[in-house]
């Protein structure tokens, strides 16, 4: 299991295929059971999908994931897809201020 999120406004479909592609090209994992991806959640700051495969022996899972997230970082710059990271909005108030902008 590799949850992986992405901007809001990325193409959910070319995401579920990168991720697809991806797996299928690393030597470690099986071809069956077939890797898959699933659109987890709306997540805060990102569309969270998480890419199932299994690694073709324990020994190796640790490098796979390790090989993977590393071609995922590369394949999603590539293709213009944006990893986010966690933003939010701080509103400064001074004291007395009815709470708008223009105070």
């Amino acid at each position: 299991r590799i949850p992986v999120s992405v901007a809001y406004g990325s193409d959910i479909d070319l995401v579920e295929k990168t991720l697809l592609d991806i797996s299928l090209e690393n030597k470690n994992v099986l071809d069956s059971p077939a890797p898959r991806v699933r659109f987890r959640e709306f997540g805060d700051s990102s569309l969270r999908f998480e890419l199932l495969c299994w690694a073709r022996e324990p020994a190796v899972r640790g490098l796979t994931i390790h090989e993977i997230n590393k071609s995922i970082y590369r394949k999603f710059r590539e293709m213009g897809i944006r990893i986010p990271f966690p933003q939010r909005d701080v509103h400064i108030y001074r004291e007395g201020s009815s709470g708008s902008f223009n105070d």
